[in-house]
């Protein structure tokens, strides 16, 4: 299985998290600074960057089409990855969470569109040097109480059911899930009569068959990797025998486990052991959260032993985000939510550092599915701020790691030669001296501003901002 990894991180400083004055919302980047600077010089460096290298976004609820019509603008700014939604056959619902109803995995089709709009969407993001990562829904198949689309009536008439009940695990509701043998064996039900998603059992050769056979078709049609949902709710010993090497060959492969600090030991760690797929990296999302939070410190970000104490993944396993679908559109995820500002300079964070691979959230808003509730989200993957944070680490990519200053409202970070990034958390500006970082006359532009820095110019971060210094050689 490929693991899509960054450079080794070098000379981590370890610092100690202490706390901070609350930030204030008064002072916001904008998704567009007004600059006078001439866009030449911020251009001429980046054409010596790779023009993508492993940054992902999430276009969730996305028709193909859509995606399709996207491609050359994802491309321009530097995504080199499209996580798209379940593409198979699911319950007749236009509710976003209809997806992760799967119905069969013969058929691909649904709102999302038909098999002639998945493959062309693959022709497409290839045809621009990007690769599409498929939503994976194996844990469980549709509630019995879902309508079923007309594709999936006509489909059972002719080829009869997908599974029977020995493909199932027993018919009950977990209701606790600290009980690692009930998530991985009963149903997640809504509550009240609500009969759930009946589980299926790993234990079933014919799932087994299914699910390899649907994978396998997967990559017939050119996709380049698959995002697994709800993995904790089956038996980590079963990854073994589902993805086999002629199935994960050149591709990548992440799965979702909702869980932190406090359950690593319970969650995560038996999935860490027994597979060697990517995970998202929740523990670092936590400890952002609260990095950036009232009584956080940025000199927590800093600190060399957040894999050793379980406050992040280790780098070639951490597929690093502050937002995915779940978060706004669960009403148990949305105290996740962080407000504008910490979400632009948590982006600034994973897409300066060098371990994982960043992971940027959009959707369509509102007018994107039924269930989703904000458009703060309508296509996020454009905005200015997080456009240029890609710019960067495509411009980095690959160089070492050098904390060169952090205390509990500013964190500056050098990227080998060819870049500086750095975030200040509270109202107050910071300045920070570049001086000795490029000593032979390097040209040096910041790529929020646009703005050309002197050889001798200090960094300028205005209160709750972030910033993206990048280099050349030689003037």
């Amino acid at each position: 299985m490929k693991i899509q990894n960054l450079a080794l991180t070098s000379m981590l400083l370890a610092l100690t998290a202490t706390a901070c004055s609350k930030p204030s919302e008064a002072s916001k980047i904008s998704a567009k600074p007004e600059s006078s600077q001439d866009d030449s010089a911020q251009q001429s460096l980046l054409e010596e960057s790779p023009k993508q290298t492993d940054v992902m976004v999430q276009l969730f609820n996305y028709p193909f089409k859509n995606i399709t019509s996207e491609m050359k603008t994802l491309a321009d700014i530097g995504y080199a990855q499209i996580h798209v939604s379940p593409p198979n056959l699911t319950i007749d619902s236009d509710q976003w969470w209809g997806r992760y109803q799967p119905v069969d995995y013969r058929v691909i089709a649904g709102p999302l569109g038909s098999e002639k709009d998945f493959r062309e969407m693959i022709k497409t993001a290839h045809a621009n040097g990007i690769k599409i990562i498929v939503d994976i829904v194996f844990n469980h198949t549709n509630n019995p109480v879902s309508p079923l689309p007309k594709e999936a009536v006509d489909l059972l008439a002719k080829a009869g059911p997908l599974f029977t009940d020995a493909d199932y695990h027993e018919n009950s509701c977990i209701s606790n899930y600290n009980d690692v043998w009930q998530v991985r064996n009963l149903r997640m039900c809504g509550g009240g009569a609500d009969q759930g998603l009946p589980d299926l059992s790993q234990d079933s050769a014919h799932v087994l068959k299914v699910q390899q056979d649907f994978l396998k078709r997967l990559n017939s049609m050119g996709v380049d990797g698959f995002r697994l949902d709800a993995i904790k709710h089956m038996e980590p010993a079963y990854f073994s025998k589902l993805l086999t090497p002629d199935i994960t060959k050149g591709k990548f492969i992440f799965g979702e486990i909702i869980a932190d600090q406090a359950s690593f030991d319970r969650d995560l760690a038996p999935y860490l052991s027994a597979t060697d797929m990517s995970l998202y990296d929740f523990p670092l999302r936590d400890t952002l959260q609260k990095s950036l939070g009232f009584g956080g410190s940025l000199k927590t970000l800093a600190d060399t032993t957040l894999v050793d104490s379980e406050r992040a993944l280790p780098w070639n396993r951490a597929v690093t985000f502050v937002m995915n679908h779940d978060i706004p559109n669960n009403a148990g995820f949305r105290s996740w939510i962080p407000n504008e500002t910490d979400e632009e300079l948590s982006y600034a964070y994973l897409l300066g550092r060098a371990e994982g691979v960043p992971y940027v959230y959009s959707d369509l808003g509102t007018k994107g599915g039924a269930g989703l509730i904000d458009d703060r989200w309508d296509h996020a993957h454009r905005k200015f701020s997080t456009a240029q944070g890609v710019k960067f680490h495509n411009h980095v990519f690959g160089e070492g790691q050098n904390v060169l200053y952090a205390d509990d409202c500013l964190l500056v970070v050098q990227r080998g030669t060819k870049g500086v990034f750095g975030i200040n958390k509270c109202d107050e500006e910071r300045n920070f001296n570049l001086h000795y970082i490029w000593p032979n006359g390097e040209k040096v532009v910041e790529l929020i501003t646009k703005a050309e820095l002197g050889a001798y110019q200090d960094l300028e971060l205005p209160g709750r901002s972030a910033r993206f210094v990048v280099a050349t050689k030689t003037k």
